[in-house]
Formats: C-alpha cells, sequence, structure tokens
C-alpha cells in the first residue's frame, strides 16, 4: 500500500492532493476466493497516465514503439504481489485529467481447522533457498524489480550496480548464479563474463544475461560463441525464475 500512495503522490503536482476512499463490498469478480472485499481506491492529481500505457501499465520492462512512454516496473511488483494473494489491482482515467487506481483485498472467512486433506505446507526445498544470486545492472528500477521478483521465489539474493562492483561481490562472496545486465558503465555484461571465467570457471557457466537491446554484432557473436544463455526484456517473471533455478 505505501507503494501505491508513494506513487500516486509522486504524480501530483506539489502540493500533493490525494483521493483515498474505502468500502467493504461484494466481490465484483475482481478476485477469486472471496464473497467479500476490501476495496481501496487511489486518486492523484494528475497528469493521467497516458493512454496507450493504460493497457501495459502492470508489464515489467514496457516501453512504447516511439520510446516516449515506460512502465513503472514498482506497479509490475504491486500487481504480482495482490494477485499472489487472491487480490486485484485497476488503474482508470478519473475523468478529470487524472489517474486512479483501486485495490480489491479479498476477506476469508477465518478457519479453525485444517481439513483432513490438507496438512501443514511442507517446508521449502532447502536446495532452493540455499542458492545465492547476484544480480547486475546499472538501472536501479530494473535492480531492484529482479531482485524482489528472485527473493518471492526463494532465492537469496545480492545486486551490484555494474560490472566492478559486481566483481568485488564475487570476490567476497560465494554465489551459484550471476544475472546480468548487458550495457553497463564501467564493465559491461560481455567483460564480466571473461573475468568471472578467468577467475572462476564454474561460475562463470551460470551466468544469466538480461537485456533489452538487440543482439547483432559483437554482442550477439559472442552470446552465441559463450553458449550464454540471455532473456529479453520485457520477459515473463516465471520464465526468469525458471532460468535461474535451471543454472
Amino acid at each position: 500500500m505505501r507503494c501505491l500512495l508513494t506513487r500516486a503522490a509522486h504524480l501530483s503536482p506539489p502540493p500533493a492532493t490525494l483521493g483515498i476512499e474505502t468500502e467493504f463490498a461484494d466481490n465484483a469478480d475482481e478476485c477469486s476466493s472471496a464473497s467479500r472485499v476490501i476495496r481501496l481506491r487511489i486518486t492523484d492529481a494528475g497528469p493521467a497516465i497516458p493512454e496507450q500505457l493504460l493497457p501495459h501499465v502492470f508489464e515489467p520492462f514496457y516501453t512504447s514503439p516511439d520510446g516516449t512512454v515506460r512502465s513503472d516496473p514498482e506497479l509490475s511488483i504491486c500487481h504480482r504481489v495482490f494477485r499472489q494473494h487472491g487480490g486485484a489491482l485497476r488503474i482508470e482515467h478519473s475523468g478529470d485529467g487524472a489517474s486512479s487506481i483501486t485495490a480489491a483485498i479479498p476477506v476469508k472467512e477465518a478457519r479453525t481447522e485444517l481439513r483432513p486433506e490438507e496438512g501443514p505446507r511442507p517446508p521449502a526445498s532447502p536446495a532452493l533457498k540455499s542458492r545465492k544470486v547476484l544480480v547486475v545492472d546499472d538501472d536501479e528500477l530494473c535492480l531492484g524489480l529482479l531482485a524482489a521478483t528472485l527473493q518471492s521465489k526463494g532465492f537469496s539474493v545480492d545486486t551490484a550496480r555494474d560490472g566492478v562492483i559486481a566483481l568485488a561481490r564475487i570476490e567476497k562472496g560465494d554465489y551459484d548464479v550471476v544475472v546480468a545486465d548487458i550495457h553497463m558503465p564501467r564493465m559491461d555484461g560481455c567483460q564480466l563474463h571473461r573475468e568471472v571465467k578467468r577467475r572462476d570457471p564454474v561460475l562463470a557457466r551460470k551466468m544469466l544475461f538480461v537485456t533489452g537491446d538487440d543482439l547483432d554484432g559483437d554482442i550477439g557473436e559472442f552470446l552465441r560463441s559463450s553458449s550464454i544463455r540471455c532473456i529479453m526484456k520485457p520477459f515473463d517473471i516465471e520464465d526468469l525464475a525458471n532460468a535461474v533455478r535451471q543454472l
């Protein structure tokens, strides 16, 4: 909720004025597992989210064809968290040059005992919990989204803003996987892979690149010759998690 309020305030010109409404109501097919919901509606003071962005507002790393409009990765995280808990998020124009976001939170009846067929959930896999991932990206929003996504899947995650910082982390840490952007200042992803291979050939084989850039020329040739897997932005979060698990 703090993230939603912060983003709304960020979109409102100072002094920021936000409209906040709450209600306890019947589920209007927003949530799949409850008959009643708590609905929170936050309205900012504008300017409104561009019309062409509305269908893509919850897509991580979306950029419009002309490059002028980008989605907010933090909203993608919020959307996924709400969905994982049976809730829903919706963004729309409020009709007065502003935008509103509505969060629906399912209200479930308390249960006093487990059904015989359910039983307690099994503990998370020790192998998965022990895997340590280093995420490297010079874009702060992308770095945060990648880290939060992998943490939500049970991985232990450290971050670095470029290849130089990543090498320092690798020399001091014990990582199972490195997820890196390709274009970064000081040391790009290709240079990082060469340095990691020189220091730790096993870890170099467990690197994964994530990029939204074209893979022509030297970069494409490097990826083909090194056999390093690359996931293109925008990507599906499950595809990212599965790719890390397979390394």
